[in-house]
């Protein structure tokens, strides 16, 4: 227990005070790539709630309640669990459903677009919730994964755009952690000029001169059909969790962009 008789009391990425009188028993996290933060940490038995969107690990999480979808959480449902932390995203959730929470529940609420915030969140849930040699083993790992990924001669090294939605499309600006992940496997965003999450359009697209489109696996299922949209431009599928998961899953995208540089 610390000095103020909290034993844990600090900001969150967004700047919120959040503190906690006892190590977290109870924790429900509405962020997919958390929840396998949290289980690959050892933390899926305190774990009471989850996201229909929380699917991995899947043998782990299959027993764990889901309460609604990222966008649209039961919050009348999470708050009679009477969990003692929630772990959420400003990004990923709605800031109408985490004003709720909070005013019942501790939420601790990240905010990350790039590798550095990535990293910095998961040593502060470790903090969080008492398991600081668990995350600060994985970050040390994450952070030699990606030093040695930078030490390999880039032979990416093409003009990108990575779609994340169809109808219309929807492809990534450069204050995203896709942007950066996409940067750290050696992809230049064509729409690097642009915030957030641009709506576009094939023309816009061509007109960029891209030499490869990503086509991601979430969240928009794009399926085999939408190869042939862009008549004369390498178009793949990439596994999504590798540019987006911003938990442990970040430690395994390396060798992904490893891969990613044969089909290239």
């Amino acid at each position: 227990m610390s000095p103020n008789n909290y034993f844990y009391q600090n900001s969150d990425q967004t700047g919120r005070t959040v503190a906690l009188l006892h190590k977290p028993k109870r924790i429900v996290s509405t962020v997919p790539s958390i929840t396998e933060l949290l289980c690959d940490i050892g933390l899926n038995e305190q774990l009471v709630g989850r996201t229909k969107f929380c699917d991995s690990p899947q043998e782990l999480v299959q027993s764990i309640p889901a309460f609604g979808g990222t966008k649209n959480l039961r919050v009348s449902d999470i708050i009679r669990l009477n969990p003692d932390l929630l772990i959420s995203n400003k990004e990923e959730n709605t800031a109408s459903d985490i004003f709720q929470l909070s005013e019942h529940i501790p939420v601790w609420v990240s905010d990350i677009h790039d590798l550095n915030s990535a990293i910095y969140a998961i040593n502060e849930i470790g903090t969080l919730c008492g398991v600081q040699d668990k995350t600060t083993h994985l970050t040390s790992d994450i952070i030699k994964r990606a030093a040695d990924y930078s030490n390999i001669p880039p032979s990416i090294n093409k003009r990108a755009c990575y779609l994340i939605w169809k109808n219309p499309f929807m492809t990534v600006g450069s204050d995203t952690f896709i942007h950066h992940m996409m940067s750290i496997a050696g992809f230049d965003n064509i729409f690097g000029d642009c915030q957030r999450y641009p709506v576009t359009d094939i023309n816009e697209i061509v007109n960029r001169s891209p030499e490869v489109i990503l086509l991601s696996s979430e969240p928009y299922p794009f399926k085999d059909s939408d190869q042939l949209l862009f008549e004369g431009i390498k178009t793949i599928f990439v596994n999504g969790k590798a540019f987006s998961w911003y938990g442990s899953r970040i430690a395994q995208s390396f060798s992904y962009f490893c891969h990613l540089n044969s089909l290239l």
